[in-house]
């Protein structure tokens, strides 16, 4: 955490952007994220014509909330399909074994542990 004469938690987003902005060189290890305000929908398909996750999206005046998701903030992600089928799962925390198909051999490629409320997990 930034160690600074008051927190900025409650300080709208744009305000801790230039108290960072003023306070942090840039160099090869750390950076000040780059912004654009207004209207992301140029941004969003360049990131997924780059293979990139996507965006996010922040009110200007929003605080920072410590430990918990905000209403302010809203993740634009590139999701990225594929066949695939369960081969197993395992009970403690429940988690499914997925699998695709690489070169004629089915292999496993995820465990996908969340998602799932507790009186699905006996489907299987």
């Amino acid at each position: 955490m930034l160690n600074i004469a008051h927190p900025l938690l409650k300080t709208p987003l744009m305000e801790r952007k230039r108290v960072l902005h003023d306070i942090i060189k840039s160099s090869n290890t750390l950076v000040t994220k780059h912004y654009i305000i207004g209207d992301g929908t140029e941004l969003h398909e360049l990131t997924k014509k780059k293979g990139m996750e996507g965006i996010v999206e922040k009110s200007l005046h929003s605080s920072y909330q410590l430990n918990t998701r905000s209403p302010e903030l809203i993740k634009h992600k590139h999701f990225k399909f594929t066949q695939s089928v369960i081969l197993g799962y395992k009970e403690n925390p429940f988690t499914t074994i997925v699998g695709s198909t690489v070169r004629d051999k089915m292999i496993p490629v995820a465990q996908v542990e969340f998602g799932f409320k507790p009186e699905e997990t006996g489907i299987l």
